[in-house]
């Protein structure tokens, strides 16, 4: 069985029997790896690279399996191994309908453009949360603690989220209490309590999206006092500017290709 498939320009695929056999060289002979990145390597078998990382790369801190199939099982199996995992990437990943993300040390998750029918995510260290592109962020979940300890929020191009919907995102009503997802064992995660805000450390929000109304930016406004940097990017439905003086720390916004919603008066 040839390894290399080869065109005009070169080399254009590994074989996925050799492709599995250099991860497993790299993984299994490097203990200090630090860093792995098999983004975009495709028709690898998720389980058996999961067993990998999680026996070989227990001491892995940035780990990125961009544009790959992952199943949750299989995410979940590398984060109770790899305890120090800081920074995740699951871009552009297709998984299965329930993908859970719970990590004790995890300081930035990168999930944008990924295809999850419900993303729970509970890191009480997260900082920053990369959701840009994803359709369903109402689908997302996330923990009380995941919520007060980001920082950054980016969600570019979720142009397909209703203003209720945005306005369930910044309530955190929708936080589930406890329960058992997808057959697996039970995942706790608590329910929000008091009226503080939401996201009360966040302090940059690039939202970007072109269904987004004057009332949620002002229920953004609301939800996150701290604000540094706002994003309020391709806002095409805006139907007056926003009162920003709540926001005494911004230093930073960003009105780029943003319109004001006209107005249709009736004929007279």
């Amino acid at each position: 069985m040839k390894h290399w498939r080869h065109s005009s320009q070169g080399i254009h695929t590994i074989s996925i029997n050799l492709l599995s056999e250099l991860i497993h060289e790299f993984t299994c002979r490097c203990p200090k790896l630090r860093s792995l990145n098999i983004s975009r390597c495709k028709n690898l078998n998720s389980t058996k690279i999961a067993m990998l990382v999680a026996t070989f790369c227990k001491d892995i801190e940035f780990l990125s399996m961009a544009g790959i199939s992952l199943f949750s099982a299989d995410i979940r199996y590398i984060l109770s191994h790899c305890k120090k995992i800081q920074m995740l990437n699951l871009a552009w990943v297709a998984g299965d309908q329930e993908v859970i993300i719970q990590s004790a040390e995890l300081r930035t998750l990168k999930v944008f453009g990924s295809c999850f029918g419900e993303l729970y995510v509970d890191c009480p260290k997260l900082v920053r949360l990369d959701c840009s592109a994803c359709m369903d962020l109402i689908k997302l979940r996330l923990s009380t603690s995941t919520a007060a300890s980001l920082s950054a929020i980016d969600c570019y191009g979720c142009a397909m989220l209703l203003e209720e919907e945005w306005e369930e995102f910044l309530k955190g009503d929708w936080l589930p209490v406890q329960g058992t997802i997808g057959g697996t064992q039970p995942i706790e995660i608590e329910a929000r309590e008091g009226s503080s805000p939401c996201f009360a450390k966040l302090k940059l929000f690039h939202v970007g999206c072109t269904q987004l109304s004057h009332q949620v930016i002002e229920k953004i406004i609301a939800a996150c006092p701290l604000l540094v940097s706002l994003s309020l990017a391709r806002c095409t439905s805006i139907s007056d500017l926003p009162d920003l003086s709540p926001l005494g720390d911004l230093a930073y916004l960003d009105l780029s290709e943003t319109r004001k919603k006209k107005t249709l008066h009736p004929l007279t």
